[in-house]
């Protein structure tokens, strides 16, 4: 038996546990042009060319490669040539085969002349120039003539245009397939096959251990379980970017092909996918269709939604695998990990200090040029913030919103940061240090003060 010859790249996709949905699903090759198997009905097409069944969720590839996409639509059309050609020339036949008999049992007719016969009957012949008739019904059908002394390429031309082709109506009727749980008929098996898969009830047995939420199958478990590890093993070829799932990985490459087709009419800017453009227009129409069943804020996007449940919910999905923190969002957790390396690649070009991240050191550069971005919309007030964090705080301030509560007492705080020194009372964590005296504090204010004791009385002790 022939074996199908394989790449060694894809070899380790299709051995992984979980089956790789890198590689394509009829050729398996790990080519990057590649398309969803359920996208322009691809699925029903190969179901209806093989004996493959294909359902979303099955644990096997559910992407196609441009190649094997050209193959199908050519299968496909072929297929559909064929079965329309023999259906053709088997109505053909037996058209001429209800001719050969009414002759027969018309030979008493006279030869030059003549007669109609009922119905759709077919009439005589003789050796020269034989012609098919048919008669004339109350429903108007003009009279129509067959000659089988024609090419069969033209004889068929013409079956096709009368009245007969009601036989093919009739056959291609008598030879559907009912669906047995609805109204719906199809002409092929496969057909039916293809939607009698809908109806398919399938068990989730695939539970999440952390959140408790089920999958179908295996491999949608494992992409799942990323959310809460913050694993990204799939990386970009490019930028070596991680991504945890391939779809986002698909996504991501769209940005270095630079294909954006889709443009703002209001402001020409360009984007890669039409989701994006359909967020960016709100920026213009200051629309916010995202609301919060909770306190009524509304947000733009549906992510941005669930982040801001989440201060309400207090749940935090992301995990760190090295310490014991939990955190709300990917991205929060993905700057955390950093602390853990250590690494701080982003450094000042003004005083040489580094920074985790380029907001870290945005923000950092501020403290240099004094810049305040983030001005206060609220009226009446003017005051201006060097990041955005700042400005929700002061704006919480005007409102008198306070989510972040304390677990212990339950006193409410305006941001993260309030608690977190809050929660320092409770836990008899002094972190602020008196350089002079060695004196410890769990407030940073409590510190503030006692350095004035410093400031006023040098030389005398120190009095807490």
């Amino acid at each position: 038996m022939d074996l199908l010859v394989i790449n060694n790249t894809a070899f380790q996709l299709i051995t992984e546990e979980p089956i790789s949905q890198l590689v394509c699903r009829t050729c398996l090759s790990d080519n990057s042009n590649m398309e969803s198997i359920f996208n322009l009905n691809l699925d029903k097409m190969l179901m209806y060319c093989t004996s493959l069944e294909i359902y979303q969720g099955d644990g096997l590839p559910s992407q196609i490669c441009s190649n094997c996409i050209t193959q199908i639509n050519q299968a496909y059309l072929f297929k559909q040539q064929a079965e329309n050609s023999d259906n053709t020339l088997r109505q053909y036949l037996c058209l001429y085969k209800n001719t050969s008999q009414e002759t027969s049992t018309e030979t008493s007719l006279n030869k030059d002349t003549t007669e109609y016969l009922p119905n759709e009957k077919l009439a005589t012949k003789d050796n020269t120039n034989l012609q098919v008739y048919q008669t004339q019904q109350n429903d108007n059908d003009s009279l129509v003539r067959i000659s089988v002394n024609e090419p069969i390429s033209e004889s068929i031309d013409t079956f096709k245009a009368t009245k007969s082709s009601k036989i093919l109506k009739t056959r291609k009727k008598e030879n559907t397939y009912n669906c047995p749980s609805c109204s719906k008929s199809f002409s092929t098996k496969c057909n039916l096959k293809a939607h009698k898969c809908s109806y398919k009830v399938r068990e989730r047995r695939h539970k999440c251990c952390r959140c408790d939420k089920k999958f179908y199958a295996l491999n949608e478990l494992t992409i799942h379980m990323r959310k809460h590890t913050g694993e990204k093993p799939l990386k970009c070829n490019t930028c070596e970017k991680g991504f945890a799932d391939p779809r986002s990985l698909a996504k991501h490459n769209k940005i270095h092909i630079g294909d954006k087709k889709f443009e703002c009419d209001v402001c020409q800017k360009k984007f890669i996918h039409s989701y994006t453009l359909t967020a960016h227009r709100r920026v213009h129409t200051g629309e916010k269709p995202f609301v919060c069943s909770m306190c009524g804020h509304s947000y733009t996007t549906s992510t941005q939604l669930t982040l801001h449940t989440r201060t309400h919910t207090q749940e935090k999905p992301y995990a760190c695998s090295v310490c014991s923190k939990a955190f709300a969002s990917g991205s929060g957790l993905a700057t955390h990990q950093i602390t853990h390396t250590g690494v701080r690649k982003y450094v000042c070009s003004i005083c040489g200090k580094g920074s985790r991240t380029s907001t870290d050191l945005a923000a950092h550069v501020r403290t240099h040029t004094g810049e305040k971005p983030f001005e206060c919309r609220i009226p009446n007030c003017t005051k201006r913030y060097k990041t955005h964090s700042q400005l929700s705080a002061h704006i919480r301030a005007h409102t008198g919103e306070k989510r972040h509560c304390c677990p212990t007492c339950n006193k409410a705080f305006a941001d993260s940061t309030q608690l977190k020194t809050h929660m320092n009372i409770h836990t008899g964590n002094k972190p602020y240090i008196c350089s002079i005296c060695g004196y410890r504090f769990t407030q940073s204010g409590s510190l503030y003060t006692h350095m004035k004791v410093h400031k006023n009385a040098p030389s005398e002790e120190c009095v807490v």
